[in-house]
């Protein structure tokens, strides 16, 4: 499928675009759609509360790409926002185990509650292992931004179960390309604007519905029973499911997300997943680097090779100490092939 690509004609690149994990790119028809919506605000024609079912829209797609109940998602602008309401309802004392190297959002917020609870960190090797009596929380992203490696997600899981823990789990760097069924989660949070290829501005989150009475809605926006009627007042009747948590729409964002999630929806995350991983598995083979059956890959380099993949207009990283290539939708082997005669005489 790799050398066939059927939907590289759907985006429009001006080059070899290599760093989805940092920022995805749009279809022409998600782009379009941000531009009418930036048309039809300069023009007053914007209809606000058409908004309410684009969310309910993205909602429904996001949770069928992720195995989500639709009932447990809730939607957000950003990934840190999230997992900090989860941090802040942690009971004093909480025992989280946090995986070693793990991205900023996801880390910081809980680190940020200390010392009222106790983070241990962990390599991610070792994440199930350390879970024990005590643990409250275990902490970590499906898959790692800096490598591309995956979670062992179910050890993790059998692991947490064994002493009632729950798992908060970011799914930013793998929903959209990685087959994934979170529904026994406790909590989960995802930015859309990688991999699932929307604007910035549009974050899911989900809650498990045993815990959602357990979850303060510290951010409380959104969260009444009619949100598009209960925008005033002094009583707080949260709705009876996850969805208590959701904020305000980034509007432009989320008009951006439904089509975006559309197209992937439609592609199906198994074609995705194979397409992906067959493009970083052809790289890391022909570079002599780990896979880890994985869309991204990190590639140790003796001297910097940015301003050489620049000049090419390739479009890549460095994240950790390593060059990080990821593959997504718009790329194909040509891609690969290219950026691998590129990146040759930086090998150490």
């Amino acid at each position: 499928m790799a050398a066939e690509n059927p939907w590289r004609d759907l985006f429009t690149p001006s080059g070899t675009y290599l760093n989805t994990a940092s920022v995805g790119l749009p279809s022409r028809q998600t782009a379009d759609v941000v531009r009418s919506h930036v048309e039809q605000w300069a023009a007053g024609e914007l209809d606000l509360m058409a908004y309410h079912d684009t969310m309910d829209e993205a909602r429904e797609r996001y949770a069928r790409l992720t195995g989500l109940p639709v009932d447990s998602v809730h939607l957000g602008s950003q990934t840190s926002v999230l997992v900090g309401q989860v941090a802040a309802s942690l009971p004093d004392g909480a025992d989280v185990v946090l995986a070693e190297g793990d991205y900023a959002s996801l880390s910081f917020p809980l680190l940020a509650q200390q010392p009222r609870i106790s983070v241990r960190v962990v390599p991610l090797t070792g994440l199930a292992d350390a879970v024990g009596e005590r643990t409250t929380l275990v902490a970590a992203s499906t898959v790692q931004s800096a490598d591309g490696t995956v979670l062992d997600l179910a050890a993790v899981q059998q692991a947490a179960a064994r002493v009632g823990a729950e798992l908060l789990v970011d799914a930013t760097q793998s929903a959209g390309w990685l087959p994934l069924d979170l529904s026994a989660v406790g909590y989960t949070t995802c930015s859309a604007y990688k991999w699932l290829m929307a604007p910035r501005g549009a974050a899911f989150g989900s809650v498990r519905a045993d815990l959602v009475d357990e979850l303060t809605p510290v951010n409380a926006n959104m969260a009444g029973a009619d949100p598009a009627s209960g925008l005033y007042g002094s009583v707080f009747t949260p709705r009876g499911n996850a969805h208590r948590f959701d904020v305000s729409p980034a509007w432009p964002a989320w008009a951006g997300a439904v089509t975006s999630l559309d197209l992937l929806t439609r592609i199906g995350v198994p074609a995705i997943h194979a397409h992906d991983t067959a493009l970083a598995a052809r790289c890391a083979e022909q570079l002599g680097v780990a896979s880890h059956d994985s869309a991204i890959i990190a590639v140790q380099v003796a001297s910097d090779p940015l301003a050489t993949l620049a000049a090419a207009g390739v479009s890549a990283v460095q994240r950790a100490g390593r060059l990080r290539l990821a593959f997504h939708l718009y790329n194909t082997e040509a891609d690969v092939d290219r950026v691998v005669e590129l990146i040759k005489p930086f090998l150490p």
